[in-house]
């Protein structure tokens, strides 16, 4: 079976349709795959633009010490902490997990005390908050706080703060990071 067929009954006629037919044939397959590719890229610029908006109103919530005597950050097994928004945007506050990581599992530490409600906090602001501890923390003791929050527009970050135990019962913050969980 041949793909085309001349035969000596064609026309000059038919000969021209058949291969202007090819031809537009071609030309509309070069010009899907160029259409389709100028959409990747403008979907490309629609999301980095998204990102850009989003990244000039991205909050960043860091916990800091509750009480003005940065001596008192754990008082009865209790975590006393601020949630700060240093970033250009409100801060949607969801839990904090307070974790102690060790060689062989990460223990809960604290209850969430935001069970389940979402604290506003807007830009420059923030909010002071109490974490019922588990187990008492020591002198010297390591552990992290993640904090939960996302932007009004629903991206969701999560602040992962390294923190040690002090002899005065104080908090000493070794580091904050903000990652992007979506």
């Amino acid at each position: 079976m041949a793909f085309i067929e001349l035969t000596p009954q064609m026309t000059i006629g038919e000969l021209v349709v058949g291969l202007g037919t090819l031809a537009l044939a071609g030309f509309t397959a070069w010009l899907a795959r160029r259409t389709s590719a100028e959409v990747h890229i403008s979907e490309e610029q629609m999301r980095l633009s998204r990102e850009s908006i989003e990244a000039l109103d991205r909050p960043f919530l860091v916990l800091t010490h509750y009480s003005r005597e940065p001596g008192i950050g754990i008082t009865q097994n209790l975590l006393l902490l601020r949630a700060e928004n240093l970033g250009r945007g409100p801060a949607l506050f969801e839990s904090v997990r307070v974790r102690l990581i060790g060689r062989d599992a990460r223990v809960e530490l604290g209850e969430n005390p935001l069970k389940g409600s979402i604290k506003v906090i807007p830009v420059k602001d923030g909010w002071d908050f109490r974490v019922p501890l588990k187990e008492p923390l020591n002198e010297g003791m390591r552990f992290t706080t993640e904090a939960f929050y996302r932007s009004p527009s629903a991206r969701e970050y999560m602040t992962l703060s390294d923190l040690r135990v002090l002899s005065n019962g104080g908090l000493e913050f070794i580091g904050h990071r903000r990652l992007n969980l979506r």
